[in-house]
């Protein structure tokens, strides 16, 4: 099992946005910071791509689901304020496939906390910031290790000039 729990990239200010926060999409930044997630990506064979009801959250996995050739799979079991049962659950039935989970920063240290005890700890107190990524991985049926990875972002004006 490679699960890699993506904290969504940054996303427009909840202060001051007037419609239902499951709608907030990225900011600018955001963007980058998702584009940098690609890269983060490249040559990890990646079988499903999972996301959050969110916005910003399918708007973070969807370069990633592009850049494999799948679909991005909408779960409510990884929406902010979701159970970590539901999210366990989920985790769980991913079974052997390699996947990406695009969800919030209330649920990843429940979850990276519940499989890995003391991992947050190890990892420096990493935490998890916006564009963030845990690589859940196991390597027996008891033994789940955890690797914090930081937030990247490529300057899309770098790319295209």
């Amino acid at each position: 099992m490679k699960v890699y729990l993506v904290r969504h990239a940054k996303a427009q200010r909840r202060l001051g946005w007037e419609h239902a926060d499951g709608m907030r999409p990225l900011s600018p930044a955001g963007q980058d910071q998702a584009l940098g997630l690609v890269e983060r990506f490249d040559g990890v064979p990646i079988a499903r791509v999972l996301s959050s009801p969110a916005l910003r959250c399918r708007q973070t996995a969807e370069p990633i689901a592009a850049r494999f050739g799948v679909s991005v799979e909408v779960d409510t079991r990884i929406g902010e304020g979701a159970s970590l049962s539901g999210a366990l659950s989920l985790v769980r039935s991913l079974g052997g496939e390699p996947a990406v989970l695009s969800c919030h920063g209330d649920l990843i240290p429940a979850l990276v906390e519940k499989l890995v005890p003391g991992a947050l700890e190890m990892e420096g107190g990493a935490g998890c910031p916006k564009g963030s990524t845990w690589l859940l991985h196991r390597t027996d049926r008891r033994q789940v290790h955890a690797r914090y990875l930081s937030p990247l972002a490529i300057d899309r004006r770098m790319r295209t000039g």
